[in-house]
């Protein structure tokens, strides 16, 4: 296995002789040794959620540069699988519950910028599912493509609940629990589950 080349890292090389968090930060900063290396540093969550976001572009969008969703939405993964605390939010949203305030029950977190690796809170607001309809329509998207999820007229949850639902099955929460959590059924938690819905949901 070969090495990160900064100095006292040890991680496994990820792309230019570098580990992903070094190799992210060079390409954010320029210099991976801006820094104590990441394996001796208790970061805070923003500081994680930050350096993943690269730098303003022309159009002032700061992408996600972490893994995306189906969707082409980024996401964000807090606490240990093998101690049942894993939790993934939807990275836009969780830029906006950081950096705005907290979203409301039944609000969505639409962009003006209408890039979906976008996190620059400056160009998030938020809206109801039918103001995102609304706008999805004003922005000309695709209407089938568009109808995935939460922007299907039918849907009972997010893309939000969905993952945490899938983490809590993770954890060893029972279905039946869950459907009362999320007011669902326990078939629609099933079908979760099994993958026969929300597939683009990872």
């Amino acid at each position: 296995m070969e090495i990160c080349k900064v100095n006292n890292c040890g991680r496994e090389v990820y792309a230019k002789s570098m580990c992903a968090s070094h190799n992210s930060r060079f390409n954010r900063t320029g210099d991976a040794n801006e820094m104590v290396p990441i394996k001796n540093i208790k970061m805070s969550l923003i500081d994680r959620f930050k350096e993943k976001i690269a730098p303003k572009n022309s159009n002032g969008c700061m992408e996600w540069m972490a893994c995306l969703s189906d969707n082409r939405y980024g996401a964000f993964i807090t606490g240990s699988r093998t101690k049942r605390t894993r939790k993934r939010y939807i990275a836009h949203r969780l830029s906006y519950e950081l950096f705005v305030g907290a979203i409301p029950k039944g609000k969505c977190v639409l962009h003006k910028c209408d890039n979906p690796k976008c996190v620059n809170p400056e160009h998030l607001f938020l809206g109801t599912q039918s103001d995102n309809m609304k706008d999805m329509i004003k922005k000309g998207r695709d209407f089938h493509v568009a109808l995935l999820g939460s922007k299907h007229g039918n849907a009972k949850l997010n893309e939000e609940q969905v993952m945490e639902i899938k983490d809590k099955i993770k954890n060893g929460i029972s279905l039946i629990e869950l459907s009362k959590i999320y007011n669902v059924s326990p078939e629609n938690i099933s079908s979760i589950k099994r993958g026969k819905t929300w597939k683009h949901i990872g």
